[in-house]
């Protein structure tokens, strides 16, 4: 019997030095029952950059109320359970998405290998998928949400796909650019176990 693939997350939140101009939220939700497992690991990053305070109490209640939603919520015929959620949230968050502040989100579950993501802004989303020859194809999940979003909705577009064994994702806000470009973050993640990786991203920044 083949033993149960595990997968690995690995977190870390790296507080920045000028809290009045941005703040960062960092929500993994761990299963903690058979229901939950069997919907998976739902969690959110996200970056606001000149919000008021109530902006970010405001998203993180948008984040909850979709977590909530998401576990509470089954898949039907022709959409997913996250998809449900999105629409709901999208149209009662439609005053939110304005331009007094800039928002970096991305949203999803990892149930499994199987993959469901929803972003807003422009966050880092990177897979690093390993080929059949070893080498790691660096695919950008933001680009392709990105280029189909309509800016009025919260999260307009979801992709969907499947993480195979030895691949990487890794999510991020914007501003982790500025000390890695995509080419490092790739050497970092694909040659090293993922808790080192992790931990070397961390001490960098």
């Amino acid at each position: 019997m083949k033993e149960k693939e595990i997968l690995s997350l690995n977190e870390f939140f790296v507080e920045g030095k000028e809290q009045e101009k941005s703040h960062v939220l960092l929500h993994i939700t761990e299963p903690s029952t058979k229901e939950e497992f069997e919907k998976g690991y739902f969690f959110a990053v996200c970056e606001l950059n000149g919000a008021e305070q109530k902006h970010i109490f405001k998203l993180q209640n948008i984040i909850d109320e979709i977590e909530n939603g998401y576990y509470e919520t089954k898949d039907s015929e022709d959409k997913t359970a996250l998809e449900t959620i999105l629409e709901k949230i999208n149209q009662e968050s439609y005053s939110f998405v304005h331009k007094d502040f800039l928002l970096h989100c991305v949203i999803g579950v990892a149930k499994e290998k199987e993959l469901s993501l929803s972003s807003h802004g422009n966050p880092i989303v990177n897979l690093f998928h390993k080929k059949q020859n070893e080498e790691y194809k660096n695919i950008d999940l933001a680009k392709q949400m990105i280029d189909g979003n309509d800016e009025k909705q919260l999260f307009s577009q979801m992709i969907q796909g499947k993480i195979n064994e030895g691949d990487f994702l890794f999510l991020g806000t914007p501003n982790i650019q500025k000390y890695f470009n995509d080419s490092r973050l790739e050497k970092i993640i694909t040659t090293r176990p993922a808790r080192q990786s992790a931990e070397h991203i961390e001490r960098v920044l």
